[in-house]
């Protein structure tokens, strides 16, 4: 048993590993404080992150299950449980449990020292230290052995009995202190952590560091064939501030026709792949979503040549018209989202394939939807009534589903709508004459 730690030893370390990691940000590993920038605030999904990590969240979403909430750092409430926590870490600590220790040893010795460990502890504060004076001293220590063996009944048993105890109390001397042991291991496991926190932080800080660079490069590009090369060979390209600044650059340098040709001419299946995934992958990111939306309806606008059709037929083929659907549920509270999301619904939807592949995918539903939750902005009715008409467009198929869901009546009110710009009225009485 000497090697081993005692069970309730590990328990206490493991429940301060525990306490440790409770009132630690998870995101940045600083520690939480009652005041400054690492209060622990509750997100709705019941995690729990620093007031300065909370605050530096773009997309709004929790870095541990990555899902949506509403609200800035001063307006979620405190942990308390965790800040109760943090106020009881910073009372005086009670002196090290070096009798209790002790005690806890001389119980795992063996049944014939048990009997004994009640006066060890009885005879001063520190069991082991009261051992150590009275072994130094032959006459107090002859003693101890006598007061031990008293109840013994014969000189064979108080000699075994004397024997044992002297082996005892000489493995106990050589025992390196309990509580120090304790506390030394305690220490070791807090400065690794300490410094696990370190690397860690500045690993986090290097990565923001390269993607700031990745981004400024990327907003940097100057033509078609530059964006295509960036996304082909750097592997940041899918990450959220560098996806920003490309699709930013996508929807400008394809806004002319000689753009949209190179595009449809030089971009691979790789290019296409990359502009599904990075708008998948942060649809709960309005700046994505967004640029995302500007970058296809550029790409799917009308140039003088034919080269449109075919972008839309890739956009269509990479699995575009499932994202868009998907940014316009996720995305559903954002006017400006809605607006471009829908204006990239009927631009990408001037394809007849693509019209079904939106059908399929729920399009109108998300169309009418987004009509419904911002009934008073000209642009997201102006927008997804130009929707409603490519998608109902020589398509019974979306057309039945539209007319079941109220998209015609819908329609007619904004057409009626005084409040509505004129371009919002003329596409809601086209979409309702349709229909």
């Amino acid at each position: 048993m000497e090697g081993e730690e005692h069970p309730a030893k590990r328990r206490r370390l493991a429940d301060k590993v525990a306490i440790d990691e409770a009132v630690t940000c998870p995101t940045c590993y600083e520690g939480f404080t009652e005041r400054g920038a690492h209060i622990p605030l509750n997100l709705p999904c019941g995690h729990t992150h620093c007031s300065d990590c909370v605050g530096r969240l773009v997309d709004r979403k929790c870095p541990n299950c990555r899902r949506v909430f509403v609200g800035t750092a001063a307006s979620l409430p405190r942990n308390f449980p965790v800040l109760h926590l943090i106020a009881r870490a910073e009372e005086p600590a009670p002196p090290p449990p070096e009798e209790t220790e002790v005690l806890l040893w001389l119980r795992d010795c063996g049944p014939e020292f048990q009997r004994y460990a009640p006066i060890l502890a009885a005879n001063g504060a520190s069991a082991i230290e009261h051992i150590r004076v009275v072994a130094e001293d032959p006459r107090l220590y002859a003693d101890l052995l006598t007061s031990l063996i008293a109840g013994e009944e014969t000189v064979v048993a108080k000699a075994m009995a004397k024997r044992a105890i002297k082996e005892k109390v000489e493995a106990l001397l050589t025992l390196p202190d309990a509580a120090g042991q304790y506390q030394a291991k305690r220490e070791a496991a807090l400065r690794e952590r300490e410094e696990l926190r370190h690397q860690e932080a500045a690993a986090k800080a290097e990565r923001l560091a390269e993607l700031e660079r990745e981004a400024e490069a990327a907003a940097g590009l100057a033509s078609v064939d530059d964006v295509l090369r960036f996304v082909q060979t750097n592997s940041l390209a899918s990450a959220e501030s560098v996806a920003v600044a490309l699709l930013r650059k996508v929807a400008g340098l394809s806004g002319d026709g000689a753009g949209r040709e190179r595009f449809a001419s030089g971009a691979t299946g790789q290019f296409w792949g990359w502009l599904r995934g990075a708008m998948d992958a942060h649809a709960g990111s309005a700046a994505v979503a967004e640029q995302g939306c500007r970058a296809l309806v550029s790409l799917a606008d009308n140039p003088p040549s034919d080269k449109s059709d075919a972008i839309r037929t890739k956009l269509g083929e990479a699995g575009v018209c499932a994202v868009l659907v998907r940014l316009l549920s996720v995305q559903r509270g954002d006017a400006a989202v809605m607006q471009w999301a829908c204006k990239a619904a009927w631009k990408v939807a001037r394809n007849d394939d693509n019209k079904i592949k939106l059908g399929e995918a729920g399009a109108c539903e998300a169309v009418v939807a987004a009509l419904r939750g911002h009934s008073g902005s000209a642009a997201v009715a102006e927008q997804g009534c130009w929707a409603v008409v490519n998608l109902a467009y020589r398509k019974p198929f979306n057309k039945t589903r539209l007319v079941s869901i109220g998209a015609k009546a819908l329609a007619q009110s904004i057409a009626s709508n005084p409040a509505m710009s004129d371009e919002a009225k003329t596409q809601a009485r086209d979409a309702a004459g349709l229909l």
